[in-house]
């Protein structure tokens, strides 16, 4: 579920699902044994109980510290998933709701602006040369 309690559901790319089963099958199940309850939720946490938003946003900001050398909140990678697909094309900007699990296409309307944006700064600073003294 979403953290607004909708069932989301997805196509696991090739690239990960090998990772993700391994995890399912061998490092899920370590996990929850070291905790007290039944879960049904995905990802655990290192006392076997689900992790919170909070757990997630350290954990992904600690491994992009560690990988690239800053700290990346999840939602810029949302929100670069979701401008990328409305620059893209408007067909595959339709596909911004069920991919971010929104509701309504009013978030999703943001993120074509901001698309819309990138493109005109873009095409406005071709013209212009910087010179270095």
């Amino acid at each position: 579920m979403t953290k607004n309690g909708q069932i989301w559901e997805a196509v696991v790319p090739d690239a990960a699902r090998d990772v993700l089963d391994t995890y399912l099958n061998v490092g899920r199940p370590v996990l929850a044994a070291r905790g007290s309850g039944d879960y049904m939720d995905v990802w655990l946490g290192k006392h076997g109980a689900p992790m919170n938003i909070n757990q997630f946003t350290r954990a992904i900001g600690n491994r992009s510290k560690q990988q690239l050398g800053v700290d990346i909140p999840p939602h810029f990678y949302r929100d670069a998933a979701a401008t990328t697909l409305a620059r893209a094309s408007p067909s595959s900007a339709r596909m911004i709701k069920p991919v971010l699990g929104h509701a309504t296409t009013r978030t999703a309307e943001g993120h074509y602006i901001q698309a819309d944006t990138i493109s005109a700064g873009r095409r406005n600073a071709k013209p212009i040369r910087f010179k270095y003294h």
